[in-house]
């Protein structure tokens, strides 16, 4: 969410200006500071142009409202809500962040901030209706965003639990459960989400084809959990499931059928099928844009770090680049990160040997022979990310 994206909720600021004559004359200082601030506020968001000064603006704001409105006023739940939306547009996207800098601080600070809206809304008695859940959702993402690691249930629960009263359609309640085993399966665990994908494609169910993509989705969800607990037949059987219904929708599917097909072969490669990881591989259509898709034949989860690294901290994994000729064996192999990493000059290990560990690791990666459309070709400017564990040493 950006700070133009902000729907401010309206106030009515005449209220304020009509206790300047009732019992609160004496705090007209307070009144004209309250006024003053929430027109800069409402400036300020409209402008879209500086989204600290927006929020300093609105932390004024949300000091004086329970002097002047009172604690369990719904204008101080507007004004506290109104906070947390401007908190989390500036803490954005939580996989650009971590806990030490200031868009996780900027996150936490929303979920708080939303936590406690709901939290007045409850003991004013607000009923929990459309507008209710459709206010829940940022709390939801914010919460999950900020708690990476420690986060519970209890929030997506609840969030399940007024949907469900709600009485929506089916369509509506299984994208609800799309979204919440997202969340899940991203910030608590694939086990926490699993049940909500098979709602989901049990929901979607009377209308598959109208929601093939988003069944798909979650059809590839549970793929990936059952890849994990190596349920290869069942994996395989909800990819190719997936891979029937998006051939249906025609070329706007193209890109997520492949995926699907790029992870039936791989999943074949595992199971030392190389004939049937091929036969997978060669249904994938390239769009002209595209670099072209890889499959790896002998690629390992992880790798041991080299000994005595030149690293002050080995990283948990590397960047890499390359490209890929016709035999699906890399070439022009590049570490960017080491070759600007910072050096920990008493190790016995140069950043010049590590990189040359690195690549040598690469290098004996092969691949399926790459192609596009039926031609065999080379695939240039490859990204890939090499996994390391620590505690397995070289």
């Amino acid at each position: 969410m950006t700070i133009i994206e902000i729907k401010i909720l309206a106030l009515s600021v005449t209220i304020v200006f009509a206790m300047m004559s009732s019992s609160f004359a004496d705090e007209a200082e307070d009144i004209a500071e309250f006024n003053a601030a929430y027109a800069m506020y409402n400036e300020l968001v409209q402008s879209g142009d500086d989204i600290n000064a927006a929020i300093e603006a609105a932390e004024t704001v949300y000091k004086l409202a329970p002097r002047i409105y009172g604690r369990q006023s719904e204008e101080y739940a507007i004004i506290t809500y109104n906070l947390a939306e401007l908190y989390d547009a500036k803490g954005g996207d939580a996989r650009d962040f971590t806990p030490e800098n200031d868009k996780f601080r900027s996150e936490e600070k929303a979920s708080d901030l939303y936590k406690k809206y709901f939290r007045m809304q409850n003991l004013r008695k607000v009923p929990k209706d459309l507008d209710y859940l459709n206010k829940y959702i940022p709390y939801l993402v914010a919460y999950y965003n900020s708690h990476p690691g420690r986060a519970d249930l209890e929030v997506s629960d609840k969030f399940l639990e007024i949907a469900y009263k709600l009485d929506l359609p089916n369509a509506e309640m299984a994208s609800l459960e799309l979204y919440n085993g997202i969340i899940r399966a991203n910030f608590v665990g694939m086990n926490y989400a699993a049940e909500n994908f098979r709602k989901a494609i049990v929901l979607y169910g009377a209308e598959e084809n109208a929601y093939a993509s988003e069944i798909s989705e979650s059809l590839f969800w549970l793929a990936r959990y059952d890849i994990g607990y190596k349920k290869y037949d069942l994996a395989e059987e909800h990819l190719t499931r997936a891979v029937n219904l998006l051939s249906q929708t025609g070329s706007d599917t193209q890109l997520m059928k492949n995926e699907a097909l790029q992870l039936l072969a791989t999943m074949k490669i595992k199971a030392g099928d190389i004939d049937a990881a091929e036969t997978y591989y060669k249904q994938i259509i390239t769009p002209d844009d595209h670099i072209g898709y890889l499959v790896p034949i002998n690629k390992p989860e992880s790798y041991p770090p080299m000994a005595d690294a030149f690293l002050t901290h080995v990283p948990a994994y590397v960047e890499v680049e390359f490209d890929v000729d016709m035999f699906g064996k890399p070439f022009n192999i590049e570490v960017p990160f080491l070759a600007n990493g910072s050096m920990n000059l008493l190790a016995p290990v140069t950043a010049e040997k590590y990189t040359e560990y690195v690549i040598e690791l690469v290098a004996g990666i092969h691949y399926l022979p790459p192609h596009k459309n039926g031609e065999k070709v080379f695939i240039r400017d490859v990204k890939d990310v090499l996994v390391f564990r620590p505690h397995l040493v070289h």
